[in-house]
């Protein structure tokens, strides 16, 4: 499923037909595009269906600047608990001062940032990415992109049932979904 939107996305940026677009892994694992479509960023986020529900992809792609994606279906988690163990007090706090039936889904809004931030810069959670500070900008649904660094700016579309945000660098602009 995300392989497949992956393709169809660079198609539709590149103007190539997908026939002549690959996408590829480096040793990291992080995806790139190569054939028609080499040049193009691009990051992918998938979550496999799990007890009837259905999978989840997300795809970023960009000319010219670098992107991450990552995407979280909403369920029922032990939010602040996880989020003494991952996130920063700040955090931790920001989440217990939300109604608790937010909590969840505002404990998977800053793990989606982080794992977008961390898929942009290149370098996942490792070097202390689950260290690196999320709660500026918008913190509420949004699809335009809000500046959260003076290299990174930050977008998280509405959905019902899935957490998606999406980091580029750049400082602003807006982010264009397609839903399938």
């Amino acid at each position: 499923m995300a392989r497949d939107l992956a393709l169809r996305a660079a198609a539709s940026v590149s103007g190539a037909p997908v026939e002549r677009i690959r996408l590829e892994h480096l040793p990291s694992g992080q995806p790139v595009l190569a054939g028609a479509a080499a040049g193009l960023r691009i990051s992918v986020s998938h979550v496999e269906s799990r007890s009837g529900r259905p999978g989840v992809a997300a795809v970023a792609i960009s000319k010219d600047v670098a992107v991450g994606v990552d995407a979280e279906v909403v369920r029922r988690l032990n939010a602040v608990a996880l989020s003494t163990k991952w996130f920063s007090w700040q955090e931790t706090q920001w989440i217990s001062s939300l109604d608790p039936d937010l909590h969840d889904r505002a404990f998977l809004m800053l793990w989606t940032r982080k794992e977008a931030l961390g898929k942009a810069f290149g370098d996942g959670l490792r070097s202390g990415g689950m260290r690196r500070p999320v709660l500026g900008g918008v913190l509420e649904p949004n699809p335009e992109l809000q500046q959260l660094t003076p290299e990174m700016s930050l977008a998280t579309p509405v959905f019902d049932t899935v957490v998606v945000t999406i980091a580029a660098q750049c400082d602003s602009g807006r982010v264009t979904v397609h839903r399938h």
